[in-house]
């Protein structure tokens, strides 16, 4: 479900007799926090091979190279330089060519910014493990399931969409009670359904029964933003006072 380096730790207790462990650790915290690249490739280098050379450069800090996309063979007419932060670096030069890089699970995934890693598509619905409705925000869908450690980012889920819940409402003095009419479910995605993961968090109690698996997600190919609050209520008669403005 989780791997990375555990980089802070502290115990606490609650009362006599609950005690608890906070870790804090991410993925790929060495070649985030001090990884270092120096390097100056010459003129006539790919940039496929520029890839491949940062890559090689992450794998010296207990990266992993994982699904990564191939890029063009179009050559640089230029030398290019490398200097700095390694994870900084790396970001940069991937946002160049349209791509989103991950460090999950100490792997480095590549994969164009409409697109994603080669898993099976995860099906939500209540029959699966769905919990609660599925609900558009300005960060995209919202969908929450029993905990399901396939649920991975930049992968696909396959969400029923018969229950899906809006928070953008038209709060036109005339109609406060109606939700916005072009808020309709088949412009934030296509009409299957499906989403590419962006976030996953995992929670649960080791004292309890609750273990859950939260998603927020973005339409494949969406035609239009799925949120937004309209504030379209104006006052006809209102006019600026001549006396506003002077002191």
């Amino acid at each position: 479900m989780f791997k990375g380096r555990v980089f802070q730790y502290r115990r606490g207790r609650d009362n006599p007799t609950d005690t608890w462990l906070c870790i804090l650790a991410q993925s790929g915290d060495r070649l985030k926090s001090t990884a270092l690249v120096s390097q100056t490739l010459s003129a006539g280098t790919t940039i496929n091979d520029i890839g491949n050379f940062l890559i090689d450069e992450a794998s010296k800090h207990n990266i992993e190279k994982g699904d990564v996309v191939d890029l063009s063979t179009q050559q640089y007419p230029r030398g290019r330089v490398f200097f700095g932060p390694l994870e900084e670096n790396l970001r940069q030069f991937y946002e160049e060519n349209n791509m989103l890089i991950d460090f999950s699970d100490d792997n480095l995934n590549v994969v164009p910014i409409k697109g994603y890693i080669p898993v099976p598509v995860q099906i939500l619905t209540p029959r699966t493990g769905m919990v609660g409705m599925p609900q558009l925000t300005s960060e995209g869908l919202k969908v929450s399931c029993l905990l399901n450690p396939k649920m991975k980012w930049g992968g696909r889920v396959q969400v029923d969409m018969s229950n899906l819940q809006t928070e953008a409402y038209d709060i036109t003095y005339g109609s406060q009670k109606v939700d916005q009419p072009q808020k309709d479910p088949r412009m934030a995605t296509n009409a299957g359904g499906l989403f590419l993961i962006r976030s996953v968090e995992h929670h649960g109690d080791t004292r309890g029964n609750d273990w859950y698996t939260d998603l927020v997600c973005i339409g494949i190919d969406a035609v239009v933003p799925k949120t937004g609050i309209t504030v379209d209520a104006v006052d006809e008669k209102w006019r600026p006072s001549q006396t506003e403005g002077v002191s």
